[in-house]
């Protein structure tokens, strides 16, 4: 045990010095590596580590017996560990296939507890050792499977891996041990199992083989996989724990890379996947474990969106029937830029779908702000961290740099290679702008609701911005031309100045439609500032109105020859009031209008 130790150490050197010493620390690691070989220690370590799972008629293991003690359980998990390490020098790959490693790892790959074989007295670890020797040869298949991928359908390995993985998710009750380092959160449960099982899938799905995607997915893995974390899922009252965390990640990786690029595999994903989706879209941050957890798993599920929703007709209808799209614009509120660029950039595809247009332009934030007005308030940002010449207002200050920032032009400007992008290209991939400009294409650039004066006089900018940064391109092309000498022919000269002048004159356009815009507004506040006051005027007038008339009332009912001539001047008006009376002598008879002993009073009071 000791010796392996040794040999581990000295052969997983890995030296981080710069310079000329890291070249001779990869010259004596190389040296290690090959010295290993050519002298035979590598074949006798894969030998000991396929013992005694494979039957070899080598005089080194012909008398060699392993017990259950503590020594030989330790001896096994280092030469474990050894051939992972040994396993980092290609040369090793035609002896890690001829030593069969892969097929003795294989045989811990069953379902606990094991069923034992009365007949042979083959050799049985303890049901703890067991356990761990399992989770170790998961670990270490999820290293050596992907370079050996000839064995992986010699030995049938996809057949097996599922059998194992519908043991880790059924309902049979298995107490783990979970005294291992890799058993870590299992106990009494098969977490851990699970775990290592998905990371081996992991592994195995990385290599992007069509084979064996199309290998598992014959034999059920994406119904399997979504109808479990669907379970799991379900129980947001719990606290998601590490274990959780790498399980429902793996998953959803594993789901992303089988359906990414097939349509049939995203329809076989189906609504029970996207009902899956949602609520894991839906997870709030406190329920899930501390640090970057959160984000790790929002990024796995917008990944999963983007490649078993996006491209299937059938499954982005139904996604967005589900509100699926809501729950995305939910998120880009309330998380960090870095997950607000991969947010949109998954909504924007699920735009190619007519149907989402609706649902996004009905959307509105906890703040009741639409989604346009978002949009815009993004854009504003993306501005100042770029330090982007605005005024107060948000008007283009220089005309002939209407996108460029400090952070942009501080860049110094150097003839580049053929493909090499230039910062003007650049700038697209780092912020979020260009996203923006796609999504007003598809809403339009006209009648859109919930918008302030501010984000008018971003739309006029984002409305411009493919001919600014078509401009901004040919200014770089422009400067590199001049660095390097190249003066251009008289049309190709007169050509370029054209450009660069349509895009000037285009920035001063902007910059006079975003004034009038101002002024047009500053002519509403004006309007609704002499209204407020106008209404302010009449409002001061009926309260001063009110307190003449209640003075009046005062007066009258604490004096008496004031109520007298107030009633005077109640009856002359209602005889004034009253018409030109009538010779009634034709009529029969003749009705007195008037009620007799009545008293009247004026105004009550309030």
């Amino acid at each position: 045990n000791d010796i392996l130790v040794v040999c581990s150490l000295i052969l997983n050197i890995n030296p981080n010095s710069p310079g000329t010493e890291t070249f001779f620390f990869n010259l004596f690691d190389g040296i290690c590596f090959f010295q290993v070989i050519e002298t035979g220690f590598a074949k006798q370590l894969l030998l000991f580590a396929s013992y005694p799972e494979l039957r070899s008629n080598s005089p080194l293991v012909k008398n060699f017996k392993l017990t259950t003690y503590d020594e030989d359980f330790e001896f096994k998990k280092l030469i474990f560990n050894t051939v992972v390490i040994l396993n980092r020098n290609p040369m090793m790959n035609e002896l890690v296939t001829n030593s069969r490693i892969l097929l003795a790892l294989l045989s811990y790959i069953e379902p606990l507890p094991r069923k034992k074989d009365r007949e042979t007295n083959a050799f049985e670890w303890k049901i703890s050792q067991f356990e761990d020797l399992q989770l170790h040869a998961l670990a270490v298949l999820s290293i050596l499977l992907p370079y050996s991928l000839n064995e992986y359908f010699e030995y049938g390995v996809g057949t097996r891996l599922l059998v194992f993985y519908e043991w880790t998710i059924n309902n049979e009750e298995y107490n783990s041990e979970g005294n291992s380092f890799f058993a870590k959160g299992g106990r009494n449960n098969k977490r851990s199992q699970l775990k290592y099982i998905l990371r081996l899938f992991r592994s195995l799905i990385s290599t992007k083989d069509e084979r064996i995607y199309i290998d598992l997915c014959d034999q059920g893995i994406i119904s399997s996989i979504t109808g479990h974390l669907r379970v799991m899922t379900q129980k947001t009252s719990i606290h998601m724990d590490y274990v959780d965390l790498d399980i429902i990640c793996d998953g959803l990786f594993i789901l992303s890379c089988l359906g990414e690029l097939d349509v049939h595999r995203k329809e076989i994903f189906g609504s029970e996947g996207i009902e899956m989706l949602i609520q894991i879209l839906s997870i709030e941050s406190p329920y899930v474990c501390g640090g970057l957890g959160y984000h790790r798993l929002l990024v796995a599920a917008i990944d999963c969106v983007w490649c078993c929703v996006v491209g299937s007709v059938i499954n982005e209808d139904e996604f967005i029937q589900r509100q699926g799209v809501f729950a995305l614009l939910d998120l880009i509120e309330i998380n960090p830029k870095s997950l607000q660029n991969i947010i949109l950039g998954c909504v924007l595809d699920l735009t190619e779908n007519t149907k989402c247009l609706h649902f996004i332009m009905t959307w509105q934030g906890h703040k009741q702000e639409y989604f346009t007005h978002v949009l815009c308030e993004l854009w504003r940002d993306e501005e100042r961290e770029t330090y982007v010449a605005r005024t107060e207002k948000g008007v283009i200050s220089d005309h002939t740099k209407p996108l460029m920032g400090l952070l942009q032009q501080s860049v110094p400007l150097t003839p580049l290679k053929r493909f090499e992008p230039s910062r003007a290209v650049l700038d697209l991939i780092d912020n979020m702008r260009s996203k923006i400009y796609g999504f007003f294409c598809k809403l339009g650039f006209s009648e859109l609701p919930g918008l302030h004066e501010e984000d008018y006089i971003t739309i006029c900018i984002i409305e411009n911005f493919l001919d600014f940064k078509m401009g901004e391109i040919w200014q770089e092309i422009m400067s590199e031309l001049d660095m390097e000498g190249v003066k251009l022919i008289a049309p190709d000269g007169e050509a370029t100045d054209t450009i660069l002048r349509a895009t000037e004159e285009r920035a001063l356009a902007v910059v006079a439609t975003q004034n009038y815009i101002l002024e047009q507004y500053h002519k509403l506040d004006l309007q609704f500032e002499k209204e407020f006051y106008n209404e302010l005027v009449r409002s001061h007038t009926f309260q001063e109105k009110r307190l003449e008339q209640w003075k009046s009332f005062v007066a009258r009912t604490s004096k008496y020859p004031l109520l007298m001539v107030a009633k005077d001047s109640q009856n002359q008006a209602i005889r004034q009031s009253r018409p030109e009376e009538k010779d009634y002598s034709g009529y029969h008879t003749v009705h007195n209008l008037e009620i007799p002993n009545i008293s009247i009073t004026a105004f009550t009071g309030p």
